[in-house]
C-alpha cells in the first residue's frame, strides 16, 4: 500500500472535526505521579461523544465519503471503530453497518444501534468479522478498513496536537497499539514537530502481533488475540498503519491481563474515570516502566470508557490488591 499521508492531512483533518468536537482534556495526576515517580499527564480520549478516541477518524473519513455521494458504509469493528463510524454516519445521512463477533460487548452494540446503524453479528473474533463484512459489499455500501484508511489516521493524529499544545514539554507518550492507527497518527505529528518526544505503543501480552512483528522485523500473525483489551485484540499488524509504525516506533511493549485489571482499578481510584482494557494499558505500561521514566513527562492516553458493566463488577471482585 502507497501511504502518501503527510502532516498537512492532519492539518485539514482538525479543521474538520472540530466542526463537531472538543480536544479533550490532558490532565495531570498528583496521586498517581507520585506512585510513578514521573509526572504523569492522562490523555482523556473517553470523553468524546462515543468515549473513544476512534470518533475523530471517523469524522474525517464520513465527512470526506459525504461529499462523494456515498449511499452507506460497512465494516466490522469490536465496537470503538463502529460506534465513530455509525455515529459519523449519522451526523452525514449516510447508511452504515457494521459486523461484530459473537460474544461482544453488549453495550458497545447496543451504542452502535443507537446511532441507527444495522449492526450484524458474525464470527468467533474481529478478524473473522472482518474477512465477512468484506463479503458483504455492494455496489451501494463503500467498505471502510478499520485501519488502512489514511483520514482515519490523520483524524486520530489531532490527538497529538492537541497533548502538543498543552503540553509542548512532554517527553514520552504511551499509547495503546490494537490496530495501529493511534499509534501512526502519533508518530506522524511528532516526526514533524518534534522528533526528540518518544513514542511507546502498548499491546497485551494475548494480543502480541504488533510487538513480534518489530522484534522480528517481519510482519507475523498470530492464531489468537483473546485478551480482556478488546480494542487491542487482533491477530495481525495492518499494512498502512505498520508501515508507519515498523521504522519510527521508539519501543513496544507488552501487559499482562492482570497489569491490564489492575491498571482500570486504578484509573478508577484516582481520576475517577471507568477506562476499558485498550484505555488502560498505557498506565498498565507506565508503571511497569517506570524506573525508565523517572521525572520525565509522561502523557498516558486513556483511549476509550466503553467498559461493560458486568466485566467492571468482575475486575473488582477479583482484583482485590492493586500497585
Amino acid at each position: 500500500m502507497n501511504n502518501n499521508l503527510k502532516f498537512k492531512d492532519v492539518l485539514l483533518a482538525k479543521k474538520v472535526i472540530y466542526k463537531h468536537i472538543k480536544p479533550t482534556p490532558l490532565r495531570h495526576y498528583a496521586e498517581l505521579s507520585d506512585y510513578l515517580g514521573f509526572n504523569g499527564y492522562i490523555k482523556h480520549e473517553n470523553h468524546l461523544p462515543t468515549n473513544s478516541f476512534k470518533i475523530r477518524g471517523g469524522i474525517n473519513l464520513l465527512t470526506h465519503l459525504s461529499k462523494k455521494n456515498i449511499k452507506g458504509v460497512i465494516t466490522a469493528s469490536r465496537g470503538n471503530h463502529g460506534q465513530s463510524l455509525a455515529y459519523s454516519s449519522m451526523l452525514e445521512g449516510i447508511n452504515c453497518k457494521i459486523v461484530v463477533p459473537y460474544g461482544n460487548n453488549p453495550e458497545k452494540n447496543a451504542a452502535i444501534k443507537s446511532f441507527n446503524a444495522e449492526l450484524i453479528e458474525y464470527g468467533n473474533d474481529f478478524d473473522e468479522a472482518r474477512t465477512y463484512s468484506e463479503k458483504l459489499v455492494t455496489n451501494n455500501f463503500l467498505y471502510v478498513h478499520p485501519c488502512n484508511e489514511p483520514k482515519l489516521i490523520a483524524g486520530v493524529a489531532t490527538q497529538t496536537l492537541e497533548i502538543l499544545d498543552d503540553l509542548p514539554e512532554v517527553d514520552t507518550i504511551l499509547l495503546p497499539l490494537g490496530g495501529g492507527t493511534e499509534v501512526a497518527g502519533a508518530i506522524i505529528v511528532v516526526k514533524q514537530l518534534n522528533p526528540k518526544i518518544k513514542i511507546i505503543g502498548v499491546q497485551a501480552e494475548l494480543a502480541p502481533a504488533y510487538y513480534l512483528s518489530w522484534k522480528n522485523n517481519s510482519i507475523i500473525h498470530t492464531k489468537s488475540a483473546d485478551t480482556i483489551a478488546d480494542g487491542l485484540a487482533t491477530k495481525m499488524p495492518y499494512e498502512l498503519p505498520s508501515s508507519i509504525i515498523m521504522e519510527n516506533i521508539n519501543e513496544i511493549i507488552t501487559v499482562t491481563e492482570d497489569e491490564i485489571k489492575q491498571s482500570i482499578i486504578k484509573l478508577y481510584k484516582t481520576t475517577h474515570n471507568l477506562a476499558e482494557g485498550a484505555g488502560a494499558v498505557s498506565l498498565a505500561a507506565g508503571n511497569k516502566i517506570k524506573h525508565k521514566l523517572k521525572d520525565k513527562n509522561v502523557v498516558m492516553i486513556l483511549s476509550g470508557g466503553n467498559l461493560d458493566l458486568e466485566t467492571f463488577k468482575s475486575i473488582l471482585n477479583t482484583n482485590k490488591n492493586i500497585f
